[in-house]
C-alpha cells in the first residue's frame, strides 16, 4: 500500500480522481493537494481562500475604496493600479460602510450586532463603539450636521446619534432609504436584483449585468463615471458607465493577498495570490504561474481603470519590456494561440529519500505546436540554472535530457518547467526529496552596506552607513552558524567598482550555507526607468 504524508496541516477531507491515477486531499488550513498515487508524491498544492465581499464605499479622494468581507478585515484598495494597500483591525463581517466628506473619519455595521463602530480613516484606531439596546444594526451614515450619525435597525427605526455623547437623541420616522444617497449620481440610478445590477440614465441602461455571485452592495465612484459592486463569490467589480464595460475584478485572498484582474486575464497580484488561483481550460487546470508572463500586466489593469498617470503606466510597461528582454523574449514571441509545453519525469524511478547530495533524474520535453526553448529546474524555489535555464532551442517536438542537481539538507522540492518559445510554461512537475544528510550548523555569508556620506555632499543621509555596521555586528555575535563570513561597505568604500566585487564573495557560499543582503541609501531612476542602488560616487 503507496503510503501518503503530509506537513503541517490535518486532513479534513479526500478524493479520488475519475482514472484512479490521483488523489485530492483538503486540509485545517483549507489547501487543496493533488497526489499522484503511484509515486506518492505531492504534485501540486492550491492554498488560499476567498472570503464573500460584503460592503463598498468610495473614498472622497476618488482613488482609493473600502471593502468588508465575511470574517476578513475590512480592506483599502488603490483604484489606480489596482492593489490592496491596507486592512484595518477588529473589522470583521462589515457589512455597510460610509465615510465622512473630509475622507478623515468612517462609520461602519458588521453582521448580526447591535451596534457600530466609529474610525479614524488615518490612524485606523476606532474612536467609539455606540450601543443599540434591543435590535442589530443594518445601516449607518453621517449625518449633514457633522456631530451626529444616522443608523437604522432590523425592525425598520431610523434613529439619530450623538457623536460626542454615544447616545440617541432622536427617532426619525422616515425610513432610511430616503437617506441614502449611494444609489443616485446625478441622473443615474443604480438597482440591484440578486445577481444582477443594473445602472440607467433617463431610462437607458448604462450597465446590464449578471454577475456569478449574490450582489451585496454597490455605489458609485467619486466622479460618478464608475460603478464598484460587491458579491457572495468574494469579487469587487468595476464598471465603466460611459463604455458599459467591466473594467477588472477584485479579489482579497486570505489576510494580505490579493489579485485584480481584466475580463480578458491581465492581471496584477500580490506574490502569495499564485498559490491559491488556477487558470480553467475546459476539464484542465492551468497553475496561475503557467500564463504569469503573458498575463501579469500591472500596465494594462492600470491603464484600463483609467485613473493612473500616463508616466506610472508606462513606467510599469518599461518593468515588463525588461524582464521579456531579460528573458530573451520579445511581445511577439509570446503572442497567439496559448499552448502550453509538456515535461514528462517517472517518478516510480526515484527514491522520496537518499543519501547522497547529488540527484539524477531523466526528463522528456515535448510541444506538439511551439519549439521549445529552456529547461528551468529550481529546488525550494532557486533556479539551478539561473533564470535562463538550459537550452533546448535547437531540439525538435520532443527531447530527453538528463538532468543532476545538488541536494541541500532536509527536505528538497525539486521543480522542473519546460518553456515554449512563445514564453509558455508547462505545468510544473514537482518531486519531493528528503536528503537524509547529519546536520552540521550552516555558514553565513553577509554582506552589508550603507551610504551616509556621498562624493555629491547634497545627498547625505543620517543613518544608513550606521546601520550597516549594526546589521553586521548582530549577525556576528550568532552562535546559529558555524562560520560568519562579513563585507562591509559604507561611506566612501560602497563605489561602484566595490559593489561590483560581491558577487565573487557570495559564490563562495555552499548550497546548505545562508546569505544575508542589507543595503541602505538612495535608489534612484533613470529615464527609462531602470532602478539603481545609489553608491558613494553616483
Amino acid at each position: 500500500m503507496q503510503k501518503f504524508t503530509r506537513d503541517i496541516a490535518l486532513l479534513t477531507s479526500i478524493a479520488m480522481s475519475p482514472d484512479y491515477r490521483t488523489v485530492i486531499s483538503s486540509a485545517e488550513d483549507r489547501s487543496l493537494d493533488l497526489w499522484d498515487i503511484t509515486s506518492g508524491r505531492r504534485i501540486r498544492t492550491l492554498k488560499g481562500y476567498v472570503q464573500p465581499a460584503l460592503a463598498v464605499e468610495s473614498m472622497p479622494d476618488g482613488k482609493h475604496i473600502l471593502v468588508g468581507s465575511k470574517n476578513k478585515n475590512l480592506a483599502m484598495w488603490d483604484i489606480t493600479i489596482g492593489r490592496l494597500v491596507r486592512s484595518f483591525d477588529r473589522s470583521y463581517n462589515i457589512t455597510h460602510i460610509d465615510v465622512s466628506k473630509d475622507g478623515k473619519y468612517m462609520v461602519t455595521t458588521a453582521h448580526n450586532t447591535r451596534f457600530f463602530k466609529l474610525w479614524n480613516l488615518r490612524t485606523g484606531n476606532i474612536l467609539g463603539t455606540y450601543m443599540e439596546k434591543k435590535d442589530n444594526i443594518i445601516w449607518v451614515m453621517f449625518d449633514e450636521d457633522p456631530d451626529y450619525i444616522l443608523a437604522a435597525t432590523e425592525n425598520g427605526e431610523l434613529k439619530k446619534w450623538s457623536k460626542k455623547e454615544k447616545k440617541i437623541k432622536k427617532n426619525l420616522k422616515e425610513n432610511y432609504s430616503v437617506y441614502d444617497d449611494r444609489n443616485e449620481y446625478g441622473n443615474r440610478k443604480l438597482t440591484i436584483d440578486n445577481r444582477q445590477i443594473i445602472v440607467s440614465e433617463n431610462g437607458k441602461n448604462l450597465v446590464n449585468d449578471l454577475q456569478r455571485g449574490i450582489v451585496t452592495d454597490a455605489v458609485f465612484s467619486t466622479d460618478g463615471e464608475k460603478v464598484i459592486t460587491t458579491n457572495d463569490m468574494g469579487e469587487t467589480l468595476i464598471y465603466n458607465l460611459l463604455s458599459g464595460d467591466l473594467l477588472v475584478s477584485m479579489a482579497m485572498i486570505d489576510d494580505f493577498d490579493y489579485i485584480t484582474y481584466t475580463p480578458d486575464y491581465y492581471y496584477t497580484s500580490s506574490k502569495g495570490a499564485s498559490k491559491a488561483l488556477a487558470f480553467r481550460e475546459g476539464e484542465k487546470i492551468i497553475p496561475f504561474a503557467q500564463m504569469e508572463l503573458r498575463l501579469n500586466r500591472p500596465d494594462i489593469v492600470a491603464d484600463r481603470l483609467g485613473y493612473a498617470s500616463e508616466k506610472l503606466i508606462a513606467s510599469y510597461r518599461s518593468a515588463y519590456l525588461k524582464r521579456l528582454k531579460r528573458l530573451g523574449y520579445s511581445e511577439e514571441d509570446i503572442s497567439g494561440n496559448l499552448t502550453l509545453p509538456v515535461v514528462e519525469i517517472d517518478d516510480s524511478k526515484y527514491p522520496l529519500a537518499t543519501q547522497n547530495k547529488q540527484f539524477k533524474y531523466e526528463l522528456t520535453a515535448s510541444d506538439s505546436e511551439v519549439k521549445l526553448d529552456r529547461i528551468n529546474v529550481f529546488i525550494n524555489e532557486v533556479p539551478v540554472f539561473k533564470y535562463n535555464g538550459i537550452d533546448i532551442s535547437d531540439a525538435s517536438e520532443s527531447v530527453t535530457k538528463s538532468i543532476e542537481v545538488s541536494l541541500s539538507s532536509g527536505l528538497n522540492e525539486v521543480k522542473t518547467i519546460v518553456v515554449n518559445e512563445k514564453g509558455m510554461e508547462s505545468i510544473p512537475h514537482v518531486m519531493e526529496i528528503n536528503y537524509d544528510a547529519p546536520y552540521k550548523k550552516p555558514d553565513l555569508y553577509i554582506v552589508s552596506v550603507g551610504v551616509s556620506r556621498y562624493k555629491n555632499e547634497t545627498y547625505n543621509l543620517s543613518f544608513a552607513a550606521k546601520d550597516a555596521i549594526d546589521v553586521s555586528d548582530f549577525f556576528a555575535k550568532s552562535e546559529v552558524f558555524s562560520k560568519i563570513y562579513s563585507k562591509v561597505l559604507t561611506d566612501e568604500n560602497a563605489t561602484s567598482s566595490n559593489m561590483s566585487q560581491l558577487g565573487s564573495f557570495l559564490t563562495q557560499a555552499d548550497i546548505d550555507d545562508v546569505v544575508i543582503m542589507f543595503i541602505a541609501g538612495h535608489g534612484v531612476l533613470d529615464n527609462n526607468y531602470n532602478y539603481y542602488f545609489g553608491t558613494y560616487d553616483m
